[in-house]
């Protein structure tokens, strides 16, 4: 039996995870290596996370250095998206490029507990 999907929410324990000042509208933690909850595998999962100021869901969590580097809207709720990594280019920068384009951001302080299909299609466009 499968237990039901909830969206993952920021960590509350911060110790081990480090805050990315990227102004007022969003908060952003990057973590060397987030140990994932009843797992006793000995796999390094550096991530960065990222929420709506004052919202405790995450918005996004990027998972660049993973094998297959991919990210997630709405972590623990809709599957995992590839990253696209141009051929030279590092995970690390291929994360940074995402943040290059606001528009994917459109609706972030507007985002309810529950968002419609078509809105989370637009957030990958």
């Amino acid at each position: 039996m499968q237990r039901p999907r909830m969206q993952q929410t920021m960590p509350e324990d911060r110790s081990g995870w480090h805050q990315i000042d990227v102004g007022p509208h969003l908060e952003i933690l990057f973590h060397p290596d987030r140990r994932l909850a009843g797992r006793e595998d000995q796999i390094e999962r550096p991530s960065i996370v990222v929420a709506v100021a004052g919202k405790r869901e995450q918005a996004l969590r990027f998972d660049p250095f993973s094998m297959g580097a991919h990210y997630h809207i709405r972590p623990g709720l809709a599957e995992q998206i590839p990253l696209p990594v141009a051929e030279g280019q590092s995970p690390l920068d291929a994360t940074m490029a995402f943040f290059e384009k606001p528009l994917r951001f459109r609706g972030f302080s507007r985002w309810p507990r529950r968002t419609t299909w078509r809105r989370d299609c637009a957030m990958r466009s």
